[in-house]
């Protein structure tokens, strides 16, 4: 997220300047004059200052006012302010592959990217990616950030579209959103596979492109932080994906952003992304995926209180489930609508349909061998039981989940197994056992990022500790509580 920033006063201006120069002191001070006119055309603004050190850092040896020369000089043969003659100055310094990626960035469809996405962007290889990027960066068009990440900034960005305007093709971009929005495609598939080997998906996974590298990722755990770290850009190659008519990626990509929903809901983003997951299926005849986007869709909707709305989409849904065939795939597909039937009656508080819509889900799963199905639809039985107050069957169906969970070496499943199987053992007076399980959920979901998960976890635990009179416990439960919360917020 960028902050604006008030012009910075002249002296303070005058001090960044200092810093970012890499020239003594004594030689600024006999250019004073001209320190005060370079000043004057950056108007305070930080990211200016930067441009203007970045100039002049690759002309050690020239003078200040030679730049301030040069600057007015853009601004009389190309009659633009004074600020956009010294990006124009800028510009001229940059080899052609900076400024094609330069131009190109203009429509990124977030503020700030890893150095894999500016080599997808460019499309020219990994080595003239760095270079150009390392041109932009030390002329001050380009930001580096703390986590190694690049930003472009407004001013920056602003310059960039109007240059895309004056100096770009409709081609060459659409050539670079094409190769970014396929790039952030397959990485986002990558994921999703690590954190589900078998769950259902009806796209077929694209391979690594020659024009960029894939993301490298430890576990899990580490492509799930990457989704999140990357959402705004996902989110928006949906968007970018659908307005250019790219249906097939619309509803590839939104596949493997409901694993980042589950774990970080964005219930507005979800829900127009998804709706336009509906509308690209449709548009492209994929019947298959057109059944999972509404799913998709409805669970986002319902859980923003839309319940009609989402009715609506799960009913549709289920007409066409109705006619799907006996392969294993449509067979999946039918129980996972049955699930997300299971999972609507939940939210209106219809245990009963909920637990005989897992049920029938879980059934399928069994048919066909599929032992994830099995387990998760375990899961939310013992879930379903559990809001009817019947916690002895609930316990015993987690039980078999958490296990089951275990032995597939299901993470996730382990973690939120975990935590709803503690809060039975909690309600069932075994506090040991809950304390336990409460804490393997918490690391858990600690390793996987999932913050909301961690928040109801220090909950339970805080209030376990107290009922039991470990006082101190509670309060650091608590501690970390409001910590973790003052970081989502």
């Amino acid at each position: 997220m960028e902050l604006p920033l008030e012009p910075l006063e002249e002296r303070h201006a005058a001090e960044l300047l200092r810093q970012l120069l890499k020239r003594d002191d004594a030689r600024l001070a006999d250019e004073a004059v001209a320190v005060r006119d370079l000043l004057r055309i950056c108007e305070g603004l930080p990211q200016l200052v930067k441009v203007a050190a970045g100039l002049l850092n690759r002309h050690p040896h020239s003078r200040l006012a030679r730049l301030v020369e040069r600057v007015r000089a853009e601004a009389e043969r190309e009659g633009t302010a004074a600020m956009e003659s010294l990006f124009a100055a800028a510009g001229r310094e940059a080899g052609p592959d900076a400024l094609l990626l330069f131009r190109l960035l203009a429509w990124y469809p977030a503020g700030h990217f890893p150095l894999q996405a500016a080599v997808a962007v460019l499309g020219r290889g990994e080595d003239a990616a760095a270079d150009a990027v390392d041109d932009l960066v030390e002329l001050g068009l380009l930001a580096g950030r703390e986590d190694g990440r690049l930003q472009l900034h407004g001013l920056m960005r602003g310059h960039a579209r109007r240059l895309a305007e004056r100096d770009g093709t409709a081609r060459e971009a659409s050539a670079a959103q094409a190769r970014l929005i396929r790039w952030f495609r397959r990485q986002a598939e990558r994921a999703d596979r690590l954190n589900g080997a078998k769950r259902l998906r009806c796209g077929t996974p694209l391979q690594e492109p020659r024009y960029a590298p894939d993301v490298e990722w430890p576990d899990g755990a580490a492509a799930l932080r990457w989704l999140h770290e990357e959402r705004d850009a996902l989110y928006g190659c949906v968007a970018l994906a659908h307005a250019r008519g790219d249906d097939t990626d619309v509803w590839a990509l939104c596949e493997p952003l409901w694993l980042h929903f589950k774990e970080h809901p964005r219930h507005g983003e979800a829900s127009a992304a998804f709706a336009l997951g509906v509308e690209s299926a449709g548009r492209s005849g994929h019947w298959r995926a057109l059944i999972r986007m509404r799913c998709m869709l409805a669970q986002a909707l319902w859980e923003q209180g839309r319940i009609e709305r989402a009715e609506r989409e799960l009913a549709d849904a289920g007409r066409a489930a109705g006619q799907l065939g006996e392969d294993r795939d449509d067979r999946l597909l039918l129980a996972s609508v049955r699930e997300f039937q299971g999972n609507l009656c939940a939210a209106r508080g219809d245990g009963r349909g909920a637990l005989a819509a897992y049920e029938a889900s879980r059934a399928v799963h069994l048919a066909i061998g599929n032992g994830y199905g099995v387990l998760l639809q375990t899961h939310l039985m013992g879930k379903a039981a559990a809001g009817l107050g019947e916690w002895e069957r609930a316990a015993v169906l987690l039980e078999e989940a958490h296990t089951r969970a275990r032995e597939l070496n299901r993470e996730r499943m382990v973690g939120r197994t975990a935590h709803e199987l503690a809060r039975a053992r909690r309600m069932l007076g075994d506090a040991g056992r809950a304390a336990e399980l409460y804490a393997l959920a918490l690391e858990n979901a600690g390793r996987r990022g999932a913050d909301q998960e961690r928040i109801t976890i220090l909950a339970a635990l805080a209030e376990l500790a107290e009922e039991a009179g470990d006082s101190g416990s509670a309060a650091g439960y608590r501690r970390a509580l409001r910590e973790l919360q003052s970081g989502e917020s």
